[in-house]
């Protein structure tokens, strides 16, 4: 099997990880948390490429989200008008 290096935290797993391309969930989590927080920026325009080749699956975007709303550090209702 192949290995591969964590973005996050460096350690290098299995290529085959459910969290791939990181080594675990607490990585992925906090990546995602990188991208809600602004550290990470995107830094060119989005084209029409990039939306046919998604890099994420949009059911490991879903679970994610689900996680962070389930230990409350998201509010899943914080867009909603009182």
């Amino acid at each position: 099997m192949q290995k591969i290096q964590c973005p996050s935290c460096q350690k290098v797993t299995e290529e085959t990880s459910k969290f791939k391309p990181f080594c675990s969930k607490r990585c992925r989590e906090a990546d995602l948390l990188g991208w809600l927080n602004g550290e990470y920026v995107i830094s060119r325009p989005i084209t029409e490429e990039d939306l046919e080749n998604p890099q994420i699956d949009v059911r490991d975007r879903e679970q994610v989200l689900q996680n962070l709303f389930s230990v409350g550090q998201i509010d899943p209702y914080s867009n909603l008008e009182d």
